[in-house]
């Protein structure tokens, strides 16, 4: 086996990893394949998943992924389950009576309510998930997780105003303090990893808004003195509706910035998205086809979720010997370049009269898809050092005789990737869940191509081409964050000085240095070099 541990860090990060998980389960088979499932046995799930047994014996088949978040953060979801159960024999002796004190518990939705009933009665309908319902991340999950999976950081509340969770040197301090109360990193980081009989490397996702950000470099701090040279890809998670404070902005321009600098540092290749904005829909020409509230996390995360779980068919694929490894090394061929960018179209647009018809539909457009790294939507560059492109859901063969290629169809269309051939795998196309938002308008069919007729279907899977890139693309958002970082009045922000990991005015100068480095590494004069 070739096994990938996955840590999620954060909010934002466990919305896009419940999408993440939930997807994974649309793949396994039950039983018969009355659905056409049987394509997704391509793809090795023990990649991603542990086996296990309960207590009681049952065999178990959970994702093996570490979850972090704060206290109040995790919803309705528990640390045990229906698969397991907490050890009721933990009792103490006490002959001064006791005093119970019971927290309320965060209300199940109707989505969840069904859920558990359907493990009753699997012949029970299941009800729609309301979007109004969705207050967090728990609220659409339909996953049953190890109970070593949940880990809830004690040191802070969510949304507290009086100890705010907001800065970069208080997540350094909360992960210090957090692993010295539960030692999480030696007990159930450790365990999951000593599982593995091949680990190919760590899937990290991040966000990077708030003090996870600082968090989330010192677990990699503990990780990479455990695993000095095993590929860590990362994915910087951040939001583009920003606070409506300055000084919140600000503190964010700064988490944002310590990130794409020391845990950089930390990975192999460090991946910074954004929640797609409806500007990124407008100008990624598929408006016509999805319409997504850019204001829900519960849409946006669906889409930055997408575009990840397309791009790690790479390493996933049965066929393919292909590790998470090998691509952060086409990322970063040069050893200087472990920054990269994914976009991706979501639908990917294909009529069903073929692909001469979607090509003269889309033969004006230059690049129908949505730029998830980017805030700086007007420029760009067509250089790139390194992409790793990945087409899936499309039919292979032509529809009618005279219709161009596959390949051909998707080079006209995504001139950039001049530099490689996509990957095009057309068996398995992105399973579309119930717990997934119908953001889709009534132009798509139930397999998410294009219809003449206005369809009322919910959809089933979307064809989907996800493009992982870096080059000189990127140098806009980088300087666009230097001068975002110039403006921040760092004397004046004593909360990033305080505490045993306060930042000294040598470490904000180095921080404006060491991105403006980084610029230097992905311009075009850079490219001329490697040339």
């Amino acid at each position: 086996m070739r096994e990938i541990v996955t840590l999620q860090l954060g909010n934002l990060a466990n919305y896009v990893g419940t999408h993440f998980w939930n997807t994974q389960e649309e793949y396994f088979i039950y039983g018969s394949d009355p659905e056409g499932k049987a394509s997704a046995v391509e793809l090795d799930h023990d990649i991603l998943y542990r086996a296990g047994l309960t207590p009681t014996g049952t065999e178990t088949y959970t994702p093996r992924v570490l979850i972090y978040d704060l206290k109040g953060g995790f919803g309705s979801l528990q640390k045990y389950n229906q698969l397991f159960t907490a050890d009721v024999n933990d009792t103490v002796d006490w002959d001064q009576g006791v005093n119970k004190v019971v927290s309320d518990q965060y209300p199940k939705n109707a989505y969840q309510q069904q859920l558990e009933r359907m493990e009753v009665d699997p012949n029970a309908e299941m009800v729609q998930l309301d979007d109004r319902s969705v207050k967090t991340w728990s609220d659409f999950n339909r996953i049953y997780y190890h109970p070593r999976s949940m880990n809830q950081v004690t040191t802070h509340n969510m949304d507290d105003s009086i100890m705010p969770y907001n800065t970069y040197p208080v997540g350094r301090q909360s992960y210090s303090d957090y692993e010295r109360e539960t030692e999480s990193f030696e007990d159930n980081f450790r365990r999951f990893v000593e599982e593995c009989d091949n680990l190919q490397g760590f899937q990290v996702f991040a966000g990077i808004d708030d003090a996870f950000s600082g968090f989330t470099e010192g677990l990699l701090h503990d990780v990479r003195d455990e695993f000095a040279k095993t590929p860590i890809l990362c994915y910087g998670l951040q939001s583009t509706s920003m606070p409506a404070q300055e000084r919140a902005k600000q503190r964010v321009v700064l988490n944002r910035s310590l990130s794409m600098t020391r845990i950089l540092d930390l990975c192999t290749t460090y991946v910074p998205l954004y929640t797609p904005s409806p500007a990124h829909i407008r100008k990624s020409k598929l408006f016509p086809y999805i319409h997504p509230n850019c204001n829900s996390l519960y849409h946006t995360s669906a889409i930055l979720s997408a575009a990840i779980e397309t791009v790690s068919l790479a390493y996933r694929v049965k066929s393919n010997l292909m590790t998470i490894g090998d691509l952060c090394y086409k990322m970063n061929g040069q050893g200087t370049t472990r920054l990269s960018g994914i976009s991706a179209s979501l639908p990917l647009p294909f009529l069903k009269d073929g692909f001469d018809a979607t090509h003269n539909l889309f033969k004006n457009s230059i690049a129908p898809a949505i730029e998830l790294s980017k805030l700086v939507l007007d420029k760009s560059s067509s250089n790139v050092f390194a992409e790793d492109v990945i087409v899936r859901g499309l039919p292979r063969a032509s529809v009618h005789a005279h219709d161009k290629g596959l390949y051909e169809y998707t080079r006209s269309l995504y001139h950039k990737f001049s530099h490689t051939e996509p990957r095009f795998i057309d068996n398995i196309p992105y399973p579309l869940p119930n717990s997934y938002p119908q953001f889709f308008t009534p132009k798509c069919d139930i397999n998410g191509f294009l219809s003449k007729e206005q369809t009322t279907e919910t959809l089933n899977s979307v064809p989907i081409l996800s493009r992982m890139y870096t080059g000189p693309e990127l140098c806009p958002e980088i300087d666009n964050l230097v001068k975002q970082v110039e403006s921040a009045p760092f004397r004046q922000m004593s909360d990033y000085s305080e505490g045993k990991y306060g930042l000294a005015y040598a470490d904000y100068l180095e921080l404006k240095e060491g991105l403006m480095h980084l610029s230097d590494a992905y311009s075009e004069d850079t490219e001329l070099m490697l040339e």
